[in-house]
């Protein structure tokens, strides 16, 4: 069914528990070479600290999520965990709604600051957090590895929430 005031590709989001781990975990393995399994996504699902944000297409609520954002907090401080966006979606700012999202309900957490870390070598995602003005404060040299064997340097970066 075609809903006539959406436009293409409207997602709306939200957040989910443990009853979705299977979902989380299925999208996170397409996004990642080295993946969390179902029973990693229950475990911190069910904590009270932890938000799980997916993106569903509007007018379909049966459809598999199109992205998800999964962050933890504690105190004034927030991390996100992992962000991932189904390969087909990549390139169309959904990672950058994704992210505006987990911010808003993060602040609405009392976070004061969001730190996350990121491949160097992901291109369009460094220079996603970089316009979204996170500052790189840290490195972590060859910490990701590729089944491959290469290894890259993690970027911790950092935004001020308040």
């Amino acid at each position: 069914m075609r809903i006539p005031f959406l436009k293409n590709n409207e997602v709306i989001f939200e957040q989910v528990s443990d009853d979705r781990a299977d979902e989380v975990a299925r999208l996170h393995a397409s996004c990642f070479d080295r993946h969390w399994g179902k029973a990693e996504f229950a475990r911190l699902l069910v904590q009270d600290n932890v938000i799980c944000i997916v993106a569903n297409e509007v007018g379909r609520p049966q459809a598999a999520p199109l992205a998800f954002a999964l962050a933890r907090f504690a105190a004034e401080e927030a991390e996100i965990l992992s962000i991932g966006v189904e390969p087909a979606r990549r390139g169309k700012g959904l990672a950058r709604k994704l992210m505006d999202e987990m911010i808003r309900q993060l602040h609405a957490q009392q976070a004061v600051s969001l730190f996350l870390e990121v491949d160097s070598d992901n291109t369009p995602a460094v220079s996603l957090y970089r316009n979204m003005h996170f500052e790189e404060v840290a490195e972590r040299p060859s910490y990701y590895s590729s089944d491959a064997g290469k290894k890259s340097t993690a970027l911790v970066m950092r935004l001020d929430l308040v």
